[in-house]
């Protein structure tokens, strides 16, 4: 045995290499051992006498020898000499990519997925926190609001108790009246509060019929007309709109205006007399109110949101501006019910213009029908 050993040492490099069967072996190790299926080029070179012993390269070159993966056959020869076998893989950046590329945009996807989960929890945090703001700043408010009233109303209620008030008339008269103006106050805040509680669970149901638009703004201004002049301002109206008579709930219709015309006396300039002017146009299928102020004016940034509830724009005191923030959501809210929308205007310092927009036939609340 030693002897035929010694014998096929003794043999040449290229007699002892069996072309099908070391394809096979190759072929084998890819496929079965290492799971690819994939089309390659062989080439056999002696070590020695650098002679071809085998190729099906499309030509062999340097270059191509260096991109093929190569291993010494016989490398524990006795007499030193062995071949190099060079494997060459046409397709192999294809079959990578091919490999890779799935892995690749998976991975992708879930970090995209984790990023923007990481955005919406991000945003929702922010969202909650502006809520929880919000929230806090209408409590605060309310309880500001609320109070004041009950503690006018009890020191004038005091005041009438007292004997040298008692004898004098007009003394009486006018604690009467502080008591009934402040009585209404609290009993308007408290339905601005029901009011936005109604609108969120969608419990209230329009009473339509037949108006006549200027003649129900006319009555506004004329009832808003002493809150203006308390503050020193104008009021005026223009009933420009020809065909007036649309299908609306009357009372709501009225609250919209009324909120518009009291937000105007809230965010007035101190220094500067109040104008408020209110008007009507006619429209193809409505009609437009429009309730335009001098006052301080709303900033860009935040014109969009002034529509949220309880939102109010920020003036540095909490309780420089009374209200809950509810009014202009009320508009929204009642300016959809009816089918219509609002829109406003505004430039900081200079003033704001809110358009109502309502149509002439009413046919029905279409956003509870979608729901």
């Amino acid at each position: 045995n030693r002897g035929n050993i010694l014998l096929f040492e003794n043999t040449c490099v290229d007699e002892k290499i069996f072309i099908d069967t070391l394809l096979r072996l190759i072929n084998n190790q890819l496929a079965e051992q290492s799971n690819i299926h994939l089309d390659f080029k062989m080439c056999i070179i002696d070590n020695t006498t650098k002679a071809v012993i085998y190729s099906d390269f499309p030509k062999i070159s340097q270059d191509l020898l260096e991109k093929s993966y190569r291993s010494k056959i016989f490398p524990n020869s006795i007499y030193n000499e062995y071949a190099l076998l060079f494997i060459y893989f046409p397709n192999k950046e294809r079959y990578i990519n091919q490999q890779v590329l799935p892995m690749l945009f998976t991975s992708f996807f879930l970090i995209a997925l984790v990023l923007a989960s990481f955005v919406i929890t991000l945003y929702t945090i922010y969202k909650q926190k502006k809520l929880g703001d919000m929230k806090t700043d209408f409590i605060n408010n309310m309880t500001h609001e609320l109070k004041t009233p009950v503690a006018t109303i009890g020191l004038a209620s005091n005041m009438i108790r007292n004997e040298k008030i008692l004898t004098n008339k007009e003394k009486v008269y006018h604690y009467a009246t502080v008591i009934k103006q402040e009585n209404e106050r609290l009993l308007n805040n408290i339905e601005k509060v029901l009011q936005a509680a109604r609108l969120k669970k969608s419990s209230i149901k329009l009473k339509i019929s037949e108006i006549d638009v200027n003649e129900i703004i006319a009555g506004i201004v004329n009832r808003n007309q002493i809150n203006i002049d308390e503050v020193g301002g104008k009021l005026t109206y223009s009933p420009n709109a020809v065909q007036s008579v649309i299908e609306a709930d009357k009372t709501h219709v009225s609250n919209m205006v009324h909120n518009l015309i009291e937000n105007s006396i809230k965010y007035r300039k101190e220094n500067v007399p109040l104008e408020v002017h209110v008007a009507t146009y006619s429209k193809p299928k409505g009609i437009e109110i429009v309730v335009e102020d001098n006052g301080i004016g709303i900033p860009t940034e935040v014109l969009e949101r002034v529509f949220e509830k309880f939102y109010r724009v920020p003036t540095g005191n909490v309780h420089n501006v009374k209200g809950f923030g509810l009014g202009l959501n009320y508009v929204k809210e009642m300016s959809e019910a009816h089918n219509g929308l609002v829109t406003v205007h505004s430039e900081l310092g200079k003033g704001s213009i809110f358009t109502i927009y309502l149509p002439k036939v009413y046919i029905g609340n279409q956003r509870e029908e979608i729901e």
